[in-house]
This record gives C-alpha cells, sequence and structure tokens, in this order.
C-alpha cells in the first residue's frame, strides 16, 4: 500500500521542482523614437494552451493619439509561476505601453 502513495509523493514533489526550476522572468522593450510624456497604459495579456489561443490586438491608436513611445512585454516570476502550475494552459503576461507626448515626432538618425 505504501509504494502507490510513494510514487505520488514523488511525482507531485518531480511536478514542483521542475515548476520552480523553470520559472523565471523575462523582459521584452521595444523604442520607437519618440519622447515620452503622454502616459503610460498597462495591460495584461492572457495565453492558453502554450500560447496557441488567446493573447488578441491592443488599439495603440486609441491608447496613445500621439504615437506610441515604448511598449514592454515582461513576465514576472509570478506570471511564470502560474504558468508552470497550469502545464503552460493558462499564460499571463504584461505589457506596458508608453505613449508619445504631444506633437511629438520621429527623429530619424
Amino acid at each position: 500500500m505504501s509504494r502507490p502513495s510513494s510514487l505520488f509523493s514523488h511525482a507531485v514533489l518531480g511536478l514542483a521542482a521542475t515548476t520552480l526550476l523553470t520559472t523565471g522572468c523575462y523582459k521584452v522593450g521595444y523604442k520607437t523614437g519618440l519622447p515620452a510624456g503622454g502616459g503610460t497604459h498597462e495591460v495584461t495579456v492572457r495565453h492558453f494552451v502554450w500560447g496557441a489561443a488567446g493573447g488578441g490586438d491592443q488599439d495603440l491608436g486609441a491608447q496613445c493619439p500621439n504615437g506610441v513611445s515604448s511598449v514592454q512585454e515582461q513576465k514576472s516570476f509570478v506570471d511564470q509561476l502560474i504558468s508552470g502550475l497550469t502545464g503552460f494552459l493558462y499564460s499571463p503576461t504584461s505589457v506596458v505601453v508608453e505613449c508619445a507626448g504631444g506633437g511629438a515626432t520621429a527623429s530619424n538618425p
């Protein structure tokens, strides 16, 4: 009788260790060259089934009428932990959009 429960406890321990070892954080950013000053918008993008579903588009024109200064996408430790615990069936990502200030134009180097 102790053998099946021992296998189960080893499986749970292995899953927990794998989840903790595969979690981390990452950050990707993009700068357009427009000066900041138009405010920031943060949204959580939800992905499902290993990223095959979900996500969606953001209407940056409505959020930033003067243009976008920068966009940063990041997965925090907590986001990665949630993803690992759900077997990557649900995976949240934080996106921060910084709007350009009024009347800004892009500089071409």
